[in-house]
């Protein structure tokens, strides 16, 4: 679905509109074990979302580690939930920190991060496991310019 919204909108009662800019960020998954982290941020105040999605064809549980969260609590997030982003259970609002784990019984997990600072810098790194395939895996830590 593509809306076009010309520079000057009018809102009428019962009609809002959110928008951001697609920043190539994101991705869906269904391999049994991944890793994936945010886009560098240039910290131009703009606003960014990106959305990752997980999906287990069993619905086997999914198991989220988060580490290194360096983000402006004010303005900047990561949301995780038990599900589709915005339809399901919030399993946790985070902006900082290290080694966070959530897990997801739904068989999909959403994480959804929001940019909007003038802070320059990486987002998160993050990797799942679905379980049943919780073996010793080996994933590579983005380089400074993440960090």
């Amino acid at each position: 679905l593509l809306f076009h919204i010309p520079s000057v909108a009018f809102l009428q009662a019962g009609l809002s509109a959110t928008w951001w800019r697609i920043h190539g960020c994101g991705n869906t998954f269904s391999n049994p074990y991944q890793s994936f982290s945010g886009p560098y941020y240039n910290g131009d105040g703009s606003t960014i979302q990106c959305l990752w999605t997980i999906h287990s064809y069993d619905s086997s549980p999914i198991v989220l580690t988060l580490d290194y969260l360096n983000l402006d609590c004010t303005h900047e997030y990561v949301h995780v939930y038990d599900g589709n982003v915005y339809q399901s259970a919030l399993l946790g609002n985070i902006c900082s920190g290290w080694s966070w784990i959530f897990t997801s019984y739904t068989g999909t997990m959403t994480v959804l991060l929001h940019r909007e600072s003038y802070r320059a810098g990486s987002g998160f790194f993050a990797y799942y496991n679905i379980a049943g395939n919780l073996g010793t895996h080996t994933f590579l830590f983005p380089t400074a310019k993440y960090l």
